[in-house]
């Protein structure tokens, strides 16, 4: 019978890493399964581990249960002192545990390879190189070799960093085309300008030339009360009764959609110019009016603004990334308003199915609607909360609503974006707060809290 030195054993197994996942577990790595049980001679682990060389260690079991570890580099180096041999050799392993440490740190199958090696690599010095057991079910133990679950681990770390560049470069991509994006959206917005401007201009000259005719008109009637046939005749088919009443709600009209076009063609001007790096005191009502009139088309008929603004002093901040914030908040909001929506007319139609059409439906009325609150807190805050009536979400999503790249979204219509930048916005370039609240059949609400001064002590 032969025994290796402590410092020989061998070290030279090669694993196989090429199906590794971030989530994967410790049961896909190469588990050993050796027991012992302690009524064994220690002669009988000794020519165990001589003929299995890449066996991390065995398992001591007393009728079948775990009860024990004893490493192979424990177990050889305390084998490999003097007189050792005649000392335990003929002796049951029970008496060789009795006088040796054989604790051990347990794992289950189902757990990640890098939460285990996370664990495993706290253990002291003493530990470190002895394998875990991992746990595939009440009775049935397995021996994980240390070294390949760190080899794992850094494999693991080495798929994560190149994920991450991935992301990173997607992100720059998507950036890039904001970015292009914007320089569309301003050009396309000047020019909108140009020709709003034109007509906004003209439309006080039309409505002094309107005025001035109809004057005039007034005039001819008074000097010819008694017109030929052919003007009577044309006064008829003009309808000038009706022209006279209607011309100055036409030009009050085309005088408020030119007022609206502007406003929108400045608003996505404003919101495509990137902040020029400088805080600006800002008035945030305005920041939120923007963002509304941006998404007026999506609201419009659908969703009803409620709001509530409180009297609120200018803040620092950068605007136009604050305006992205309300945007993206706005934008889900309305989201989970239509998706409801969706869901009520989808049961309406069942019900309405199922009872015969024109059947009344038992639910109670429900309008789409969108609540934005503001108000001072304290002397050193500004809060907004932007509140809807929609889906809710649920709890376990909750925790991962502001992670990059997470979305509910079908595949194509989100990318997980626009809620992880505007908390990085909000707590980062704006040293604020961005908190949720959502219920499932509720509604959700997101509560931002801003320093008035970028240097408020509170956000030290």
């Amino acid at each position: 019978m032969s025994i290796l030195p402590a410092s020989d054993f061998p070290l030279t197994t090669v694993f196989s890493f090429s199906n590794l996942t971030l989530e994967s577990t410790l049961q896909e790595l190469t588990l050993y399964e050796c027991q012992v049980e302690s009524f064994e001679r220690v002669s009988e682990v000794v020519q165990l581990l001589d003929q299995r060389p890449e066996l991390p260690g065995i398992l001591v079991t007393e009728r079948g249960k775990t009860v024990g570890l004893l490493s192979r580099r424990r177990f050889l180096t305390k084998m490999s002192r003097p007189y050792a041999l005649e000392l335990y050799l003929k002796r049951s392993l029970q008496s060789f545990c009795s006088s040796t440490d054989t604790r051990f740190l347990l794992f289950s199958g189902g757990d990640r390879i890098v939460d285990a090696a996370q664990q495993s690599v706290k253990r002291s010095l003493d530990y470190l190189y002895d394998p875990v057991v991992v746990q595939l079910s009440e009775k049935e133990h397995r021996l994980l070799d240390v070294h390949q679950l760190l080899v794992a681990q850094s494999t693991i770390h080495e798929l994560a960093q190149q994920v991450i560049r991935e992301q990173s470069r997607n992100q720059m991509i998507q950036a890039e085309k904001m970015v292009s994006l914007g320089r569309v959206v301003a050009n396309v917005a000047h020019e909108i300008l140009n020709p709003v401007n034109f007509i906004s201009g003209n439309l006080g000259y039309l409505k002094s030339y309107v005025e001035n005719l109809l004057k005039l008109l007034e005039l001819y009637e008074v000097s010819l009360p008694n017109p030929p046939s052919p003007v009577l005749k044309a006064r008829d088919e003009i309808g000038i009764d009706f022209v006279r009443s209607d011309v100055g709600k036409i030009l009050e009209s085309l005088k408020v959609g030119a007022v609206r076009l502007k406003g929108i063609a400045e608003s996505l001007r404003k919101f495509s110019r990137m902040d020029d790096g400088q805080l600006q005191k800002t008035d945030v009502h305005q920041c939120i009016d923007h963002a509304l009139l941006i998404l007026n088309s999506r609201t419009k008929n659908t969703v009803e603004i409620e709001k509530d603004y409180g009297d609120l002093v200018a803040i620092d901040c950068y605007p136009n990334q604050l305006s992205q914030v309300f945007m993206n908040i706005l934008s889900n909001g309305i989201d989970a308003l239509l998706e409801r929506a969706n869901q009520k007319m989808v049961s309406a139609s069942v019900a309405s199915y199922q009872n015969g059409e024109g059947s009344e439906l038992s639910s109670k009325p429900w309008r789409p609607v969108i609540t934005i609150r503001t108000w001072m807190k304290g002397d050193e805050e500004v809060a907004i909360a932007i509140s809807d009536n929609g889906t809710g979400i649920p709890k376990k999503i909750q925790q991962h609503i502001f992670e990059e790249f997470f979305t509910t979204k079908p595949e194509g219509q989100g990318t997980g974006l626009g809620l992880a930048i505007s908390y990085q916005i909000v707590t980062e370039r704006h040293l604020g707060q961005l908190n949720l609240k959502s219920e499932l059949g509720v509604g959700t609400e997101f509560e931002i809290f801003l320093p008035i001064h970028h240097s408020s002590p509170a956000y030290k």
